[in-house]
């Protein structure tokens, strides 16, 4: 299957999940990345907002904001994607592809990690994105540990792109793919 289809075929089956489903699923990936070896609590980290029945970040992104992690979340831009801190999920305002964004005021230069939005993963750790390229973009540019987050029937066959940048780990509600 090319990109395309595999892209059409995970969402549809994202938004097919029932909220019981979704909601338990959610919430053993969310417990799994917090309590991991590899996620630093420590330092600032990158986090998307979730879209189209994605693994809920907002409930993470709560999690981590009251246990005084910093959070940044991105902001497409005409250049490209930034990603700048936040403090509250009231600073976010409706952005570019109908995603929640943060305010452009405090700009997060050196995230250490990169919590990864995907459409489908493959054995090696690579993924399929919505097609824009930003987070390929960002990862080569930038080198952050990424971590993917993502359902485990999200996982299919496809040969990867050159431009595709492989993630350090992917977490599902079943394992952790190092």
């Amino acid at each position: 299957m090319d990109k395309r289809t595999i892209r059409q075929a995970m969402i549809k089956q994202r938004l097919a999940l029932n909220e019981e489903e979704y909601q338990s699923y959610s919430l053993k990936i969310i417990e799994s990345l917090l309590t991991s070896s590899f996620f630093n609590k420590e330092k600032p980290l990158g986090i998307y907002m979730t879209i189209r029945h994605e693994v809920d970040t907002l409930r993470l992104i709560c999690s981590l904001l009251e246990m005084g992690i910093r959070v940044a979340l991105p902001k497409v831009e005409q250049d490209g994607m930034r990603f700048y801190y936040i403090d509250r999920l009231d600073q976010l305002s409706l952005g570019a592809f109908g995603v929640m964004e943060p305010p452009s005021d405090d700009l997060a230069e050196d995230l250490s990690t990169l919590i990864v939005p995907l459409v489908a993963f493959n054995e090696k750790k690579e993924r399929i994105g919505y097609g824009k390229g930003y987070y390929d973009r960002y990862i080569e540019q930038y080198h952050p540990q990424t971590i993917g987050i993502a359902f485990e029937f999200q996982k299919q066959e496809f040969v990867g792109e050159t431009h595709d940048q492989p993630l350090d780990y992917i977490i599902t509600e079943k394992r952790i793919y190092k």
